[in-house]
């Protein structure tokens, strides 16, 4: 907001208040009337020490000789309401200033109230809190998204390890229950194999042979005929 008018905060009766200076007023509404007469009739009805306050100014005439002018502060309800009774445009302009400085004077006032409140310092604290409590959730349920995907792709590649050839679409009996996510212990593995081998035989599909820690090498078997013969066992059928 531009400033139109110079607004200072000066004591006038026993309160320190927003205030412009008289002359500084008539400059900006740009009146024809000379200032002292001005001020003087507009003063009339106003109180001095309430609504305005004067003082003496010296100053240097052009001849050197040192005089004392009048001047005038003035509080600015009184400012607003020389601005109004002047009846013009630029009378009005400067009346809205007031005014909306005002307002943001109100707007800073308040929010230095607010500012120094404990309570209001308190629920602030806690609306910070209650934030930054909610940002860590987020965070912490997105980095649980992500680790439990990294934890699927790290199965995926053990079932792979554990249990796949060269070709990629065979895998051993644990590793394919392992990338299922299958409960199977050794005595139903056997079981699995033996069926795995008899339709891997019947449909001519090759059995291959992979390295396995713990008994040397084991049989693989195309994941079509393992996903038969697990169809088999979520069903019941185990024969």
């Amino acid at each position: 907001m531009m400033e139109l008018i110079k607004i200072t905060k000066n004591i006038i009766g026993d309160e320190e208040i927003d205030s412009v200076n008289g002359r500084d007023l008539w400059e900006a509404l740009e009146l024809k009337k000379q200032y002292g007469d001005w001020i003087k009739s507009n003063l009339e009805y106003y109180s001095e020490g309430i609504d305005f306050k004067r003082f003496h100014l010296k100053v240097k005439r052009e001849d050197g000789v040192y005089i004392n002018k009048k001047e005038y502060i003035l509080t600015l309800d009184t400012a607003k309401h020389l601005a109004m009774v002047s009846r013009t445009e630029k009378g009005k302009q400067v009346r809205n200033y007031f005014i909306e400085v005002e307002k943001r004077s109100r707007v800073l006032t308040l929010s230095s109230k607010y500012e120094n409140n404990p309570l209001m310092q308190q629920m602030r604290q806690t609306m910070m809190l209650y934030e930054s409590q909610l940002e860590l959730e987020h965070n912490q349920k997105l980095l649980a998204t992500e680790q439990s995907a990294q934890a699927d792709k790290i199965k995926v590649i053990e079932a792979k390890q554990a249990g796949i050839d060269s070709s990629g679409d065979f895998f051993s009996i644990m590793g394919y229950c392992s990338l299922h996510k299958i409960k199977i212990d050794v005595t139903l593995a056997c079981k699995f194999g033996k069926h795995a081998k008899r339709i891997s035989n019947s449909l001519g599909y090759m059995i291959g042979r992979v390295k396995d820690a713990r008994y040397g090498q084991v049989n693989t078997y195309h994941v079509e005929v393992l996903d038969g013969v697990a169809s088999k066992y979520a069903k019941g059928d185990s024969k």
